[in-house]
């Protein structure tokens, strides 16, 4: 099934600062108030207590292990990061780009386009849509800036339309009716 093609056609272009502080691929809290360290407390606690039983000698002991190991690769990754944050990427303004046919992302050193057939999903997040797609980096396109320019609608129906997410939610919908 082929989505429909835009009422007309429209083009539009913005842009955003990947530097800026306010990055949008920040860690989110969690929404029950739980840290990663408070993971690591629980299940070390829980293995810990389940040596205690003759029965569950064996998954205290698994538990245990796996926290450890999996605490280990945390901090070898935080100590990855340490030596590369004073590297510092150069200042730059990545363009964004749509059209009824495609998208597009264009930096100093870099290009990137695609049609809206490759997208997997959009979704809104900070003021953004922001919009994955295989083989694609993403592209943050300002929801403002698209309404200023009339095509919001235009582009968040054409991702909803062919997203591959919304294609796999049609496809399980059609199975669960042809039971």
């Amino acid at each position: 099934m082929t989505a429909p093609a835009a009422e007309h056609p429209f083009s539009f272009e913005s842009s955003f600062d990947p530097n800026d502080p306010r990055d949008r691929s920040v860690k989110r809290p969690s929404k029950l108030g739980i840290r990663e360290d408070h993971f690591f407390v629980v299940f070390g606690l829980l293995g810990g207590l389940l040596l205690f039983w003759r029965y569950t000698i064996a998954l205290g002991a698994t538990i245990l292990a796996m926290t450890t190991f999996l605490w280990a690769m945390r901090e070898r990754s935080r100590d990855r990061n340490k030596h590369f944050e004073k590297l510092k990427p150069p200042p730059e303004r990545v363009q964004v780009g749509a059209t009824e046919k495609g998208y597009w992302v264009r930096g100093t050193n870099h290009f990137a386009e695609a049609s809206w057939d490759g997208v997997i999903q959009g979704m809104e997040m900070d003021g953004y849509l922001l919009v994955q797609s295989w083989h694609m980096p993403r592209a943050y396109f300002s929801i403002a800036e698209m309404r200023r320019a009339g095509v919001y609608d235009e582009i968040k129906a054409i991702v909803d339309a062919r997203s591959a997410i919304t294609e796999l939610k049609r496809a399980e919908a059609r199975a669960a009716a042809a039971m």
